[in-house]
């Protein structure tokens, strides 16, 4: 125990050492800050990205020929979940 304090009070007293550790932390910190603000820049373009595509998408299924083939998908699609149903009960 003895030994580490004397070992930390040596470290503090050095300049050296001291700067270097000094350094050291604020180069953490401004990595991190860095990291930290790319991948946000990279979410905020995704959402955004994202955002894009589901109003292309509705935009594409409201359309003529694309409304009609969903209405009729899905009148098929409900008949199949009744005879699902319908086996089930």
């Amino acid at each position: 125990m003895y030994l580490f304090l004397i070992l930390f009070f040596i470290i503090l007293v050095d300049p050296q050492i001291s700067n270097t550790i000094i350094i050291l932390v604020s180069n953490y910190f401004y990595t991190f800050r860095y990291c930290w603000y790319y991948t946000l820049y990279s979410l905020t373009i995704m959402i955004n990205n994202y955002l894009i595509f589901l109003l292309k998408m509705i935009e594409f299924l409201t359309t003529y020929p694309n409304n009609l083939i969903c209405c009729i998908t899905s009148v098929f699609l409900l008949y199949i979940i009744y005879l699902i149903i319908k086996i089930i009960i």
